[in-house]
C-alpha cells in the first residue's frame, strides 16, 4: 500500500513527461528495425541513413539518450545544491556526465584498442582482444568513481541516500547489462550464432540503454520539483 501512495505521489506532469520520453524511445527503436530491415531486405528506404541505427556513432538515439544524461546530470546538480549533506548527487552527475563523455569521444573504445594492440592482447573468455582493452579502460574511468560514489553515498544524508538509490540503482542494472551485450555484440562473430541472432543482441542492448534513461530524467525532475516546493515552503515570509 505504501509503494502505491508513493507511485500516486508522482505528479500528472511528470508522468506524461516520463510517458513523452518513453514513447520517442520507442520511435527510436522502431526506426532502427526498419533501418535493419532496409540493410537487409532493401525496403524501407527513407530509413537508409546510417544516423537511424541505435549503435552508430552519434547517431540519433544516441544524441537523445546524451540529451536525456544531461538533463539528469543537472537535475543532479540542482538536488546537491538544495538538498542538505548530499554529496553524492554532486558524484552521481559526474558519473553519468562521465558516461556520456566516454562514449561521445570513444574514449575506452579508442584507448582499449591501443592498449590491445601493444599488448597484443587475444581473443579470452569469449570475447576479442579489442574488448578486453575496452573493459581494462572502461574499468580505469569508472571503477574510482563508483568508489567515490559510495563513500559520497555514506556521507550523505537519509533523504539524499533514498533519493539516490531509487534513481541510480535501476540505472547501473541495466547499464552493467547494456554493457554486457555492448561487448557481446562484435564478439558474437565467434560464437557460431545466427546474423538474426546476433542483432537480437543488439535490439535488446539499445533496449537497456535508452529507456532507463528516460526513467531516470522523469524521475530526477520528480524530486527537483518536490524539493523545489519543499524550498519554497520552508523559506521566511517576506517582511512588510
Amino acid at each position: 500500500m505504501s509503494l502505491l501512495r508513493k507511485i500516486s505521489s508522482i505528479p500528472k506532469a511528470v508522468w506524461f513527461l516520463m510517458a513523452s520520453l518513453l514513447l520517442v524511445d520507442g520511435v527510436l527503436i522502431v526506426c532502427e528495425m526498419l533501418h535493419h530491415l532496409n540493410t537487409t531486405r532493401g525496403i524501407f528506404p527513407a530509413f537508409s541513413d546510417a544516423q537511424w541505427k541505435a549503435d552508430f556513432d552519434n547517431s540519433y538515439a544516441e544524441t537523445w539518450s546524451y540529451i536525456q544524461v544531461v538533463g539528469a546530470v543537472i537535475g543532479f546538480l540542482w538536488l546537491w545544491r538544495t538538498v542538505p549533506r548530499s554529496p553524492v548527487f554532486f558524484l552521481a552527475a559526474l558519473l553519468f556526465l562521465a558516461v556520456v563523455v566516454d562514449d561521445a569521444k570513444q574514449i575506452h573504445e579508442i584507448y582499449g584498442g591501443t592498449l590491445a594492440n601493444e599488448n597484443n592482447f587475444g581473443p579470452a573468455f569469449g570475447l576479442r582482444g579489442q574488448d578486453l582493452g575496452e573493459l581494462i579502460i572502461w574499468g580505469a574511468i569508472f571503477i574510482p568513481l563508483l568508489a567515490c560514489l559510495l563513500i559520497s553515498y555514506v556521507l550523505s544524508s537519509r533523504t539524499a541516500r533514498s533519493i539516490v538509490i531509487k534513481l541510480i540503482a535501476p540505472v547501473l542494472i541495466f547499464g552493467g547489462l547494456a554493457l554486457v551485450l555492448d561487448m557481446s555484440g562484435p564478439a558474437s562473430a565467434q560464437w557460431g550464432i545466427s546474423t538474426r541472432q546476433r542483432y537480437f543482441l543488439e535490439l535488446c542492448e539499445v533496449s537497456c540503454e535508452l529507456p532507463p534513461f528516460s526513467v531516470l530524467l522523469g524521475m530526477v525532475t520528480h524530486y527537483v520539483l518536490k524539493h523545489r516546493t519543499r524550498s519554497a515552503s520552508l523559506s521566511p515570509a517576506p517582511k512588510h
